[in-house]
């Protein structure tokens, strides 16, 4: 039996059945500015028979720059002693750019590694979700997921022309040793991996928010 994958959606929105959805308080500078954020944890799942729960980050001021989800979440000190907040393994921090967003994951550590994809990876991309691409327009970053085995591959389309408009999203595979498809998805680029406690956390953004799925050991 396939190991099952849990996802969700974020932001989950409101179920006015449970009314407001009580929450953990933990103040954190995440975006090392010296100024600490309001980092709101809920503490019960919004969504019946799912175990995610959603946290939310907001300045001081109150605007909200960061919503996600995820079953095991915390804040925890960096070895520099920078705070950052961990949700299933995967590490999220504040950017210059005033948002919340996954860092430091198993994608990025090999983005030099990245090359044009084969006629195999332009193939994958065609056949889910990006008819028509161009092989200039793939990228390939070469990942081991699993010891002892050939590395996977994630490949991911560029341009405009592949770009669904209302998604802001580009098609998306992670192919294994033998260039079979083993995830298909959407997202603003490469998506992010987190290797976590018993699998994997796999993150891909969109115009609304964020995708995430807790892959279980073995999948791979």
């Amino acid at each position: 039996m396939t190991p099952e994958i849990l996802t969700v959606n974020t932001p989950l929105g409101a179920d006015p059945e449970k009314g407001e959805i009580p929450f953990d308080l933990i103040l954190a500078d995440l975006d090392g500015d010296g100024v600490e954020e309001r980092v709101e944890i809920e503490t019960v799942p919004r969504i019946d028979g799912s175990p995610f729960r959603e946290w939310r980050v907001l300045r001081e001021d109150g605007k909200l720059i960061g919503v996600a989800a995820g079953v095991d979440v915390s804040v925890q000190q960096t070895e520099s002693g920078l705070p950052v907040l961990v949700s299933d393994g995967a590490f999220w921090r504040g950017t210059h750019l005033g948002a919340v967003m996954p860092y430091g994951d198993l994608v990025l550590s090999r983005s030099d590694y990245m090359v044009m994809g084969t006629e195999r990876d332009r193939q994958l991309l065609d056949e889910n979700g990006s008819p028509g691409i161009f092989r200039q327009n793939v990228r390939t970053i070469p990942v081991q997921l699993s010891p002892g085995r050939g590395a996977h591959r994630v490949i991911a389309g560029g341009g405009f022309a592949f770009m669904d408009p209302e998604t802001d999203t580009a098609a998306f595979v992670i192919s294994d040793a033998e260039d079979r498809p083993v995830i298909l998805g959407r997202s603003g680029g490469h998506p992010w991996l987190f290797r976590r406690e018993g699998g994997f956390t796999l993150i891909s953004d969109n115009a609304f928010g964020f995708q995430i799925s807790l892959i279980p050991e073995g999948f791979f």
